[in-house]
């Protein structure tokens, strides 16, 4: 009896024989000499690839949107963070929406992003700001050895831990301002934050990209780690398909003939330079001219032609969709959002692609405000009851919950249908006017006091023109009530309905 695989993965057949991954290393040391390069690469992608920049933005459209939107909180804490949320980066130029988008923008690029929550004392009221610093600046400096600080803690990739295993301060690379790039050397190349203050104020958090890769592992990768090789290779064959088809529009010409001059002429090199250079330094011929689109050129009796018509199979067309199809499915993103081509897809098969793309964005914002939104929520709470704001007095940690509400999470691609379904979910208390208004980025008594305004004006113009009153409001379109059949009715309707009929019948004889 032979000795064998149980599994089909272990076996070492012909096919798969070099096929040989790295076993039995922890989470972080598989990418620890590679994690730069990896980030390096998916940027360079986002930055020149067209495909991976619409995965970006696309990523910041709907993750990001409107920004995380606290609802179902205590009014008068949800209207302190809406006001700090305008205007709430360091420098104040950035509002709560800008940093969503960046934060979004970050996980998804490079893997994670520090959110430092620094006090700003030029600002009016709440001076908490929110500063963000690349997670490649987050790094180990190069005297700690033996994954341990000159204080006997943990350190792995930047991120210093307690002898529990808790997440408790980064090292962070200082930017040289000559040079801005990355300063090497001791301990002053570095700055170092802890996670929370003596008094247990945040003061900064590595925000990682919502999907973790495995139980353990310090730092998140890239969106793209897993399909970068595969959107390099679309770009590469993208490019070649169209110097491919630019060169089936073109055609060569050789000219052999003794006669040079009248040839120069006809190719349009200028003959008051001198003799014509047909060759380089190097012995190599070189371009003297070029025959412009559509000419006729007449050249010497007796010249000798060649021509050379570029040849090659630019059809790509085919290849390229399936394979942004295959890197859509890995991002969990549909292909019409990544190439924004909606004409190969149809209404149905559409809407369950969304529906999946759309689950994977709820996740992304739960995570994201389990990270870092709660607790920047508590923290403008706290700093406004203590700075006096009578909104916020007596606040408790059951007062500061809140529910959190990212952008659009349906394709309306049906506004009537939602609506009506929308209307359907509030009646059974599944939803609220608040909850659907959060998913649009506005504030529904924001909505109710535009239409308050409105119908105030409406009926100031009606008293004004001596209009009876409604007659400028909104009128909604009658439907016609379809008829109930008979055999869903009960006795009493079915005999209602005949008496109906019979006295219609009536009046119309009568008439």
């Amino acid at each position: 009896m032979g000795f064998g695989n149980a599994y089909k993965a272990a076996k070492l057949t012909p096919i798969n024989e070099l096929w040989q991954p790295i076993r039995s290393v922890e989470a972080d040391k598989e990418y620890w000499s590679d994690i730069d390069l990896v980030r390096a690469r998916c940027r360079d992608l986002v930055r020149n690839n067209a495909l991976a920049s619409a995965v970006i933005t696309t990523l910041q459209d709907y993750v990001a949107s409107t920004g995380l939107t606290p609802v179902q909180g205590e009014e008068g804490a949800m209207n302190v963070f809406r006001e700090w949320a305008e205007s709430c980066s360091l420098s104040g130029s950035a509002s709560w929406e800008d940093i969503n988008r960046d934060l979004v923008g970050a996980e998804a690029e490079t893997g994670d992003v520090l959110l430092l929550t620094p006090i700003n004392t030029n600002k009016k009221g709440i001076q908490t700001s929110i500063e963000l610093i690349e997670g490649d600046r987050v790094r180990t400096p190069e005297r700690f050895t033996n994954n341990q600080d000159g204080r006997g803690r943990t350190i792995r990739h930047g991120v210093v831990f307690d002898n529990l295993g808790v997440e408790i301060g980064y090292y962070v690379a200082r930017i040289n301002p000559r040079t801005s790039v990355y300063m090497t050397g001791g301990s002053e190349a570095y700055h170092y934050f802890d996670c929370l203050s003596p008094t247990g104020r945040l003061n900064a958090r590595l925000v990682r990209r919502p999907d973790k890769l495995r139980p353990g592992q310090t730092r998140q990768l890239p969106i793209f780690v897993s399909v970068a090789q595969q959107f390099w290779d679309v770009d590469a064959i993208l490019d070649a398909a169209i110097a491919t088809t630019r060169s089936k529009a073109m055609i060569a010409a050789f000219l052999k003939s003794g006669e040079t001059q009248n040839i120069d002429a006809a190719m349009g090199v200028d003959q008051a330079s001198g003799a014509t250079e047909y060759k380089n330094d190097y012995d190599e011929p070189v371009n003297v001219g070029s025959i412009p689109n559509g000419a006729m050129v007449k050249v010497p009796y007796g010249t000798e032609i060649e021509t050379l018509v570029p040849a090659g199979n630019s059809e790509v067309d085919v290849l390229l969709v399936r394979s942004i199809r295959i890197m859509g499915a890995a991002l969990g993103i549909p292909y019409e959002l990544i190439a924004r081509d909606f004409s190969q897809t149809n209404f149905s098969s559409g809407k369950l692609s969304h529906d999946g793309f759309f689950r994977g964005v709820d996740r992304w914002n739960r995570g994201n405000a389990r990270q870092y939104a709660d607790p920047l929520y508590r923290l403008v709470c706290v700093e406004a009851m203590l700075r006096g704001d009578p909104r916020v007095a007596g606040l408790t940690p059951e007062r500061l919950k809140v529910k959190w509400i990212g952008g659009p999470r349906s394709y309306n691609a049906q506004p009537d249908s939602e609506s009506k379904a929308e209307e359907t979910r509030m009646n059974n208390n599944l939803t609220t006017e608040e909850m659907i208004s959060a998913e649009f980025g506005v504030d529904f008594k924001d909505v109710l006091r535009s239409k308050a305004r409105v119908l105030e004006a409406q009926r100031a113009i009606e008293v004004e023109f001596d209009l009876p009153e409604g007659s400028l409001s909104r009128k909604s379109a009658e439907t016609k009530k379809e008829p109930t059949p008979k055999e869903y009715m009960t006795e009493e309707e079915e005999m209602g309905e005949d008496k109906e009929m019979m006295e219609d019948e009536k009046d119309a004889k009568a008439e």
